[in-house]
């Protein structure tokens, strides 16, 4: 799952979700379910923001390539959170 800034645009997200998922399957990752949970209220702020779109993906992944995924989500300025399970 991964949380994008409210300062995206709706017409944005599906790019975004785009390059995660070409990320993912360009390093030998299968992506089997995403579903756009829309724009909530967040808990708390975060980076100065209140509101965020929800984004939730299943994929399977090797374990040791998972830092390389870090990395790239880590670097991608319109994600403000995110979380492997």
């Amino acid at each position: 799952m991964y949380i994008l800034s409210s300062a995206v645009t709706d017409n944005d997200v599906p790019t975004i979700s785009s390059e995660v998922d070409k990320f993912i399957s360009d390093n030998g990752g299968t992506l089997l379910n995403q579903e756009m949970l829309g724009k909530k209220k967040l808990a708390y702020p975060i980076k100065k923001t209140r509101n965020g779109f929800y984004v939730l993906q299943s994929f399977n992944y090797e374990g040791p390539k998972l830092t390389a995924l870090d990395n790239k989500l880590r670097s991608m300025e319109p994600i403000i959170r995110y979380l492997f399970v």
